[in-house]
Order: C-alpha cells, then sequence, then structure tokens
C-alpha cells in the first residue's frame, strides 16, 4: 500500500489545470478563495445569521412590519456619507462579493451589509444610517 500524498490546495489547483481538469480547479479556487474572504470577514466584521434574521422578521410580522434585504445595485436609497465611507472601506478590504441594503418597510434608516459567495445565510454588518432598525436589534444583542 502507498502512503497518501496531501497536497496544500494551491499546489492541488495547479496540478489540476496541468492535467487539464479546469472546472475542478476553479471550484476549488472559489471555495478556497470564500474561505479566505470569510476568515477576513469574520475577523473585520459582526454579523447576523439567516437564522437570525427570519426570527427578527417573524417579531416584525407581529406589528405588520418586515425586514427586507435587498442588493445594493437595486436600491433606490441614497446612503449618507459615512455609509459610503465605510462602503468603500469594506469593498477595499475585498472579503466581500455582494452589498445589500436591509431595511423595514415604511421606515427610513437601512443597514449595509457584506455577503460572500458561498456562505449565503451569513449578513456581514458595515454600517447603518440612523437607529430606525439597528444590528443589535437583529443579532439579540440589544
Amino acid at each position: 500500500m502507498s502512503k497518501e500524498t496531501r497536497m496544500n490546495p494551491k499546489e492541488k489547483i495547479s496540478l489540476l489545470k496541468e492535467l487539464g481538469m479546469e472546472g475542478i480547479a476553479a471550484k476549488l479556487l472559489r471555495k478556497k478563495t470564500g474561505k479566505e474572504k470569510l476568515l477576513k470577514a469574520i475577523n473585520d466584521y459582526r454579523y447576523a445569521t439567516q437564522e437570525e434574521i427570519d426570527d427578527f422578521n417573524e417579531e416584525m410580522r407581529e406589528h405588520n412590519k418586515e425586514l427586507v434585504i435587498e442588493e445594493i445595485k437595486d436600491s433606490k436609497k441614497l446612503p449618507p456619507d459615512n455609509v459610503l465611507v465605510e462602503l468603500r472601506s469594506a469593498k477595499n478590504k475585498g472579503c466581500f462579493d455582494k452589498f445589500h441594503i436591509a431595511y423595514i418597510r415604511a421606515v427610513k434608516d437601512p443597514i449595509l451589509f457584506g455577503k460572500i459567495d458561498g456562505f449565503d445565510t451569513l449578513y456581514f454588518y458595515i454600517a447603518q444610517w440612523g437607529d430606525d432598525v439597528k444590528i443589535e436589534e437583529i443579532i439579540g444583542t440589544d
């Protein structure tokens, strides 16, 4: 029996490409990159899980309200200057693939979240404007 050889992910990706297995190499690279982004984001940002957001929304529905989350590219809400500065800082760190705005319908002050592809159940808090809805209320630390 031969002893199993273990390669680090970078070596494995390189070998897969060399062997013509581009699709698998690309998938492995995305997974590796996603994990690196996740570690960076967890160190720098608080986050809410999908479960926490669902629980918060359930509570909001009791008051005929709902937390809506949309991609920033679809948002019609103009963030204040301090939120734009935080957004630029988050973009420069390179750990998020997308950004989302979360707001309660009929309430004016939203929250800015970062998202990482492959980790769809995590919403990384970047900034909020005003205090109509706060991250502490969503994650239950208020």
